[in-house]
């Protein structure tokens, strides 16, 4: 039997026999869960693991390098020109596995 079999055989057992039974539960089962509040609680659980973990001194200098690389870029590009210079954007797309900074140029 697998590990999480084993998990649910042991939670059931246990929560049969517990005499303040969660309210809407039939020992480890609660009988009107919502997949998406388990979902949505689970998401948020993820998301702030993950604003509390990571490094900000390299999340910094991965974006400032962007950010100075893309800058030079329009310099460079619009050097000889009397056009205004085209703004430098950042997007942050919180993806489900993963978080995108895109850094671009949008042209006139």
């Amino acid at each position: 039997m697998s590990r999480i079999g084993v998990r649910k055989l042991i939670g059931q057992h246990v929560a049969l026999h517990d005499p303040n039974p969660q309210p809407d539960c039939i020992g480890y089962i609660h009988t009107k869960m919502s997949p998406a509040d388990v979902a949505r609680n689970a998401s948020e659980d993820a998301r702030r693991i993950c604003l509390r973990e990571y490094v900000p001194t390299h999340l910094h200098l991965m974006d400032f390098e962007l950010v100075k690389n893309s800058l030079r870029a329009v310099q460079e590009r619009y050097m000889d020109s009397d056009k205004v210079l085209p703004p430098v954007r950042i997007i942050v797309a919180d993806g489900i596995e993963d978080v995108t900074i895109k850094v671009f140029v949008k042209r006139f």
